[in-house]
């Protein structure tokens, strides 16, 4: 009996512990969302993200978040997409951050610490537009240059332009990848974090190499 009750009191003990560290916190910033390419060229663009995030102690932490992101492809070779000549693309994405890894801070006099985090997460994109300018030089001169909506990113579709039948092939809607940043804090309680992550997954077949690369910057609150 005596055994049962200070195995109890162990476990509540650590329970309490574990509370007492775990920190919730709410972010909102901008991203800078770039690509890796092959064989297109890539026009960055800024858009935004929101989401909130869990310390479970100094070291270990998770989030969640929306990302709305955006760029402009060009360039495409013409063995995979002869008639595109330029994509703009919108994805509105739902970010999940299993794990993230805390280095022990650096402290900067009484106020200011910087953290190292590195980080690992998973993209599902759930909804997500593009406009296709196209030019096909089978058509007249007046209509070989052609703009063309696509209502969801991620799903195959055909149109019809004049007198010619395309296809697009969507963009894949997981990816997964890494994070490496610093969190700059202020009193404990606010912080200016910094990312830069890189996807591993190719995204389109349009590229043999069409993957996510972006910059993020946020402004976070940890609640007491």
């Amino acid at each position: 009996m005596r055994k049962k009750i200070i195995l109890l009191i162990a476990v509540i003990s650590v329970v309490y512990s574990v509370r007492s560290q775990t920190k919730f916190g709410i972010e909102a910033g901008g991203v800078y969302n770039g690509m890796f390419a092959s064989n297109v060229e890539i026009s960055p663009k800024f858009s935004y993200r929101v989401g909130g995030f869990v310390n479970y102690n100094q070291f270990w932490g998770s989030g969640i978040a929306y990302a709305r992101k955006s760029a402009e492809l060009s360039g495409f070779l013409p063995q995979y997409a002869g008639y595109i000549q330029k994509l703009d693309i919108v994805m509105n994405q739902v970010e999940l951050v299993p794990l993230s890894l805390r280095f022990s801070a650096i402290n900067i006099g009484r106020d200011f610490s910087i953290t190292p985090v590195l980080s690992v997460y998973c993209l599902y994109g759930f909804s997500g537009k593009g406009t296709i300018t196209g030019i096909d030089t089978r058509l007249s001169e007046s209509e070989n240059t052609f703009h063309k909506e696509i209502g969801n990113l991620f799903k195959d579709s055909r149109f019809e332009e004049g007198a010619a039948s395309y296809s697009y092939k969507g963009f894949k809607p997981f990816d997964a990848g890494g994070k490496i940043g610093v969190d700059f804090t202020y009193q404990k309680n606010y912080m200016l974090r910094f990312n830069y992550a890189a996807g591993l997954i190719n995204l389109s077949s349009y590229d043999k190499k069409l993957r996510n690369s972006s910059l993020e910057l946020s402004l976070c609150y940890l609640f007491p």
